[in-house]
């Protein structure tokens, strides 16, 4: 029978000899070695392995100025032959040394396009052992609204890619990448897996290709704020590529994005309103999406991107007339748009968020839902609901218009008793978009004496209501606002933010009559909200104010603290 042997060979190894092993492990990996035993974490001790260096020459140039004497101050020409010759200095040390660089930051300036130093730190970059770069050079001619290529450093990316084996994270901000510089060398790889670039001129399709060849293992490529000098992105070259993102406005001659064929991906985002291309293929295996401004997709999610687990959606000049998702895996979805009506048939969906102007019919068949967000200005005509009762959390905030008459708040009532058993957070604020001198003119029709309180609650309401400052409203609008208000929903809490004196001043002194009246007049007991209240709370900030009202309209109008009030309400057990 075969005898395993358990002893530690390596560890007896001489320091030297061990050295030489780490040095072909990634950073990260021979860090880890150290909690093996007290020998290798003497060992790795000794590797001295750099968890991060940091080079900036603004910082430099900072430091400098002020530990100079008054009327000494170095020039700026004698500031960066400084801080070249330290970083240059710093980093020949370092590869004599042969430490390794788990995260190696340079933020350099250049002055008239003299890139040459940047040559020489970049020939040293090469030759030292980093996992993760990061490059940001600035030039003092370039200009977000003045793109010229003299202006931007030609990073040489083909060498520091192919020279660096051990690179696995790169980031270049400020930079060019030229397919006339450098050349890719068939058969000649770099273990690059994470591409970050910003601000970034790309100048060809070339360049792009160089840069997949010879990066074959990338995972994850971002752009932002880049300038192209081609109108197509094309992501399917990168064949390993599992998350993309083009964020940002993309300068040059670039339209469009072609995720076609990317089998692989798992994550893409595009907020930088371009056209997109894809098929079955190419979304096949998404898992994350977040998009702007794409019309082909804002109908039907399901199809397109079966595996979906995460979507936001969002557009600002694109009207549709319906969305739809029913896609079994889909966990979190938001959108910003503004469809006429909403179809969300999710299984496992756990939050759904809707932001836009509001739709006239929403169904949702999401039995697991956990969170429930709606922020819009209409409220839905129709409304059909497969919430579970006990479990989802239902956010409402609504953006009301100028006029409001009995009908809305029947409707809004209507709408309420839809989503009956859940806990609701519901917050209203007329419009702040329009000019103060419109919401003067705010006006709000209730008519009590028709719709007072004709119909209890069934059961207390697990409603907490809250009403966003308000400048504009007059007496009678207030009250009209109040009786609708509390009338179409029964709130357990009713919040009223600073400034809302009106409010503040009815429903006291509705309060305070209850308070005094008891059940008030016995054949009108079922006419008016006030008369279904069984017991209240009545606070201004920390301070119970149920004892004295009148002081409590005083404290609202003096200060910004809010005003709270709790309501135990009689309902019908029929």
């Amino acid at each position: 029978m075969y005898k395993c042997n358990h002893k530690d060979r390596i560890s007896k190894l001489p320091e030297e000899m061990i050295h030489h092993i780490l040095s072909f492990l990634l950073i990260k990996d021979a860090t880890q070695t150290s909690v093996l035993s007290k020998t290798w974490k003497t060992v790795c001790s000794s590797y001295k392995i750099l968890q991060s260096l940091h080079f900036d020459e603004n910082l430099f140039a900072l430091e400098l100025l002020i530990s100079a004497q008054s009327g000494q101050e170095p020039k700026i020409q004698e500031i960066r032959d400084r801080f070249m010759n330290f970083v240059n200095n710093r980093l020949l040390t370092i590869q004599q040394q042969h430490s390794p660089v788990l995260k190696l930051t340079l933020n350099l300036v250049v002055l008239n396009a003299e890139f040459s130093p940047v040559d020489r730190l970049m020939n040293l970059v090469t030759q030292t052992k980093i996992e993760e770069l990061c490059i940001f050079v600035q030039t003092k001619d370039s200009f977000w609204y003045e793109i010229c290529a003299d202006t931007f450093y030609n990073f040489p990316y083909l060498e520091i890619l192919v020279s660096s084996k051990w690179l696995q994270s790169l980031t270049v901000r400020d930079c060019q990448l030229s397919s006339t510089v450098g050349n890719y060398v068939v058969g000649m790889y770099s273990s690059l897996k994470h591409l970050w670039l910003s601000h970034v001129m790309v100048s060809d399709e070339e360049s792009i290709s160089n840069l997949a060849s010879s990066c074959p293992l990338i995972e994850l490529l971002e752009f932002k704020g880049c300038t192209f000098g081609m109108e197509t992105l094309t992501l399917s070259i990168f064949h390993k590529l599992k998350k993309a993102s083009v964020e940002g406005f993309q300068c040059g001659r670039i339209c469009e994005v072609d995720i076609r064929e990317c089998v692989n991906l798992e994550s893409f985002s595009c907020t930088a309103h371009l056209e997109l291309l894809f098929n079955s293929d190419g979304g096949s295996n998404i898992r994350d999406l977040h998009l702007v401004d794409h019309p082909i997709v804002y109908e039907e999610l399901t199809a397109d991107f079966p595996l979906l687990e995460k979507a936001k959606i969002v557009t600002k000049n694109i009207g549709v007339d319906w969305f739809k998702a029913a896609n079994y895996h889909l966990m979190k979805l938001e959108i910003e748009f503004n469809p006429h009506e909403i179809y969300v048939d999710c299984p496992n969906l756990r939050y759904f968020k809707y932001r836009g102007f509001g739709c006239k019919k929403v169904f949702i068949d999401c039995p697991n839902l956990r969170e429930l967000l709606y922020k819009g200005d209409q409220v839905p005509s129709i409304l059909k609901l497969n919430l579970p009762t006990d479990k989802c959390l239902v956010k409402l905030h609504f953006r009301l218009s100028c006029e409001l008459d009995t009908s809305w708040f029947i409707r809004f009532r209507v709408f309420m008793e839809h989503i009956a058993g859940q806990k609701i957070y519901l917050t209203f604020g007329f419009d702040s978009r329009t000019y103060s001198w419109i919401q003067s003119r705010v006006q709000v029709e209730f008519k009590l004496n028709e719709f007072g309180a004709t119909i209890r609650p069934s059961q207390q309401n697990n409603v907490h209501l809250k009403v966003a400052r308000q400048n504009h409203l007059t007496k009678q609008t207030a009250a009209a606002f109040v009786n609708g208000l509390v009338w179409s929903t029964y709130p357990t809490t009713l919040t009223i933010l600073g400034y809302c004196r009106g409010m503040i001043e009815y429903l006291c002194k509705k309060l305070a009559s209850k308070g005094r009246d008891g059940c008030c007049c016995e054949q009108f007991c079922n006419k008016f909200w006030w008369h279904n209240i069984e017991d209240f709370e009545a606070k201004s900030g920390n301070i119970d104010m149920k004892e004295n009202l009148a002081s409590m309209v005083k404290m609202h109008n003096n200060s910004t603290e809010k005003s709270c009030f709790t309501f135990k309400w009689r309902f019908d057990l029929h």
